[in-house]
């Protein structure tokens, strides 16, 4: 007599194969090769890169006042000078993370220069290890899957604890909480049947994970550190623009263009051209101007 197919069989074993599939997915660590990163050179005050150049004029000719170049009055000097000496007084301790900054590019450049290639052979070893590793581990789980649906058909509890245990595991690092996640990692391998006998074999086949060479270990932390100082470095210039945009009710343009010119008026650079009345207001400024404009 033929022998009837339960309806439900195929189903279950589709739905055991999904959720034990999600859920041993979550045990393969993912290959991790450290990269050098680069860095960029420190960065520059937001104003002065806003800066720019002075159309060329006749030697000693005065530009053309507009929306953009301000004539340099003595009641616009003065604002000036009161909107940086407040905008310096925000950034005070800009040099002092510069040369922070400074610091730890030497740093990076001689230990890249002194551990590039032990690096690169570390990197290489870890992800050769840890490559070995996933695929030593897709083949257990995808074998261990294979014989739990063979073994246990149409088993709804099963797939109902397998489906709670991979979210509550999932539930677990997402919280940080590793000592919970592995808790419930390890209640997965029992359900998928992964012994220790496995696990052993597979660091006999593949071996450890190299740990990170330690001088990589000290470029990323140089790294982090040399980018969250670039941030604040980058914080107190914008901080300081606005400022002096805010206290001389100019725009960032307006104020790039102004102390360009304050700049080659100090270089002692009348090509720029000035008119007379600003050639006596900065004159009479000069010792103020000197120290705000470099």
């Amino acid at each position: 007599m033929e022998r009837i197919r339960s309806p439900h069989r195929g189903l279950a074993a589709r739905l055991l194969t999904l959720a034990l599939v999600a859920a041993l997915s979550g045990l393969l660590p993912a290959a991790v090769r450290a990269g050098l990163g680069g860095l960029t050179k420190s960065v520059k005050d937001k104003a002065t890169q806003a800066v720019k150049p002075t159309p060329p004029a006749a030697q000693g000719a005065p530009p053309k006042f507009d929306a953009s170049t301000v004539e340099l009055s003595g009641d616009v000097l003065d604002k000036l000078i009161a909107c940086r000496k407040a905008a310096n007084e925000a950034t005070k301790d800009r040099p002092k993370l510069v040369a922070r900054e400074e610091q730890i590019q030497k740093e990076l450049d001689d230990l890249r220069g002194k551990n590039h290639d032990a690096i690169e052979a570390n990197a290489n070893q870890r992800y050769e290890a840890q490559n070995c590793r996933n695929s030593a581990w897709e083949q257990l789980k995808n074998e261990k899957v294979h014989q739990l649906i063979m073994n246990t058909p149409g088993n709804a509890q099963l797939i109902q604890r397998v489906t709670e245990t991979s979210t509550a595991a999932s539930q677990a690092i997402a919280a940080g909480d590793t000592a919970k996640y592995n808790r419930h990692l390890q209640e997965l391998y029992q359900i998928a049947g992964i012994t220790r006998a496995d696990t052993l074999a597979i660091d006999k086949k593949c071996g450890q994970v190299p740990p990170v060479h330690p001088a990589q270990i000290r470029i990323d932390a140089l790294q982090k550190e040399w980018n969250d100082l670039a941030a604040r470095v980058r914080a107190m210039d914008e901080q300081a623009v606005k400022i002096q945009k805010e206290k001389c009710g100019m725009t960032e343009e307006q104020l790039g263009i102004a102390w360009d010119r304050i700049q080659k008026y100090l270089e002692g650079k009348p090509q720029a051209g000035f008119s007379e009345a600003e050639l006596q207001a900065l004159g009479e400024r000069k010792d103020l101007l000197k120290p705000l404009a470099f």
